[in-house]
C-alpha cells in the first residue's frame, strides 16, 4: 500500500440564486486541509448573504460569513473552507 504525497480532497460548492447572469457559482477547492461545517438551526433558512475569501499564507479561505478571519477565535462559528488551490465557474 502507498500514499500519494499531494492531497487530494477536493470539495465542490454549488452557489445558487434567484436572479440571472449569473444564476449558479461553483468553487472547485483542491488540496483541501481544513473544512468546518456549521449546519443553520432548525426552523432557520440557509440563505448566504456574504461571504469572505482570503488567500494567506498559500492557503485560500471561504467562509459563509463576511467579516470571517482564520485566525479569530470564534471562526467555528460559520462554514469556512480552508485549501492549497481553488477555481470558480460561473
Amino acid at each position: 500500500m502507498s500514499c500519494a504525497d499531494d492531497l487530494d480532497t477536493r470539495v465542490r460548492l454549488l452557489v445558487q440564486r434567484q436572479y440571472r447572469s449569473p444564476s449558479a457559482i461553483e468553487l472547485l477547492f483542491e488540496g483541501v486541509v481544513a473544512f468546518h461545517l456549521k449546519p443553520s438551526p432548525e426552523y432557520y433558512d440557509s440563505i448566504i448573504l456574504g461571504a469572505a475569501m482570503i488567500h494567506d499564507g498559500g492557503i485560500f479561505y471561504w467562509s459563509d460569513s463576511e467579516d470571517w478571519l482564520p485566525t479569530a477565535s470564534d471562526r467555528n462559528e460559520s462554514t469556512w473552507i480552508a485549501a492549497k488551490k481553488y477555481r470558480g465557474v460561473m
